[in-house]
């Protein structure tokens, strides 16, 4: 685990001294290809692309993180908008996971949110599997993204910008502090952290 928190802390520091970095692999097997920075003062990060083998092609050659939001371990990202305001959506790793969705269950504005209670769902597949998604925080949606109404592709083209789900008003911010951080949630889904334990 230390080694772990090691190889994270490693990436971050490379990533904000440099800003836009170059090609630096990490002990943990997996290899910073990019990231991006908000505009070109500003040297935090708010994406990074991490690239690890592909044991037999199954999986795309790379994942996603943004190092400006929270997560869940239910592959949820929080972005806070505002002093209680948060955007919510599916990680990368998450529409990986799920592949293409046949159809959703979304709620409606004004829809309270219940920590752990199911908000919403997708249906998978051709057996129509369901995938529900545990409210990570106590709230009331204030707007849901129509797009992904009329477009459920961009859940899977872009999770973390076109592809957002909801906008929901918190009642109790310090929730926030409950979630997963970048290093967190990159050391429980990269396959190379799993392998290194």
């Amino acid at each position: 685990m230390l080694k772990q928190s090691a190889v994270a802390f490693i990436i971050l520091i490379l990533v904000t001294i440099n800003g836009s970095c170059d090609i630096a692999s990490t002990a943990a097997g997996a290899t910073l290809i990019s990231s991006k920075t908000p505009d070109s003062q500003s040297t935090v990060p708010v994406e990074l692309t991490v690239q690890w083998p592909s044991p037999a092609g199954t999986h795309p050659p790379y994942l996603i993180f943004r190092t400006d939001r929270l997560y869940t371990d239910g592959h949820l990202w929080l972005k806070q908008e505002s002093e209680d305001i948060v955007r919510i959506g599916l990680t990368y790793y998450g529409q990986i996971g799920l592949g293409a969705l046949e159809d959703m269950g979304m709620p409606e504005p004004g829809t309270q949110l219940i920590k752990g209670n199911s908000f919403g769902c997708f249906f998978v597949g051709d057996d129509c599997m369901i995938y529900d998604f545990p409210a990570p925080i106590n709230g009331k949606i204030v707007e849901i993204n129509e797009n992904i109404v009329r477009d459920k592709s961009l859940i899977n083209s872009s999770p973390y910008d076109d592809g957002w789900m909801v906008l929901v008003q918190m009642d109790n911010p310090s929730e926030l502090h409950d979630l997963l951080t970048y290093d967190e949630y990159f050391q429980s889904s990269c396959p190379p952290c799993h392998c290194n334990n």
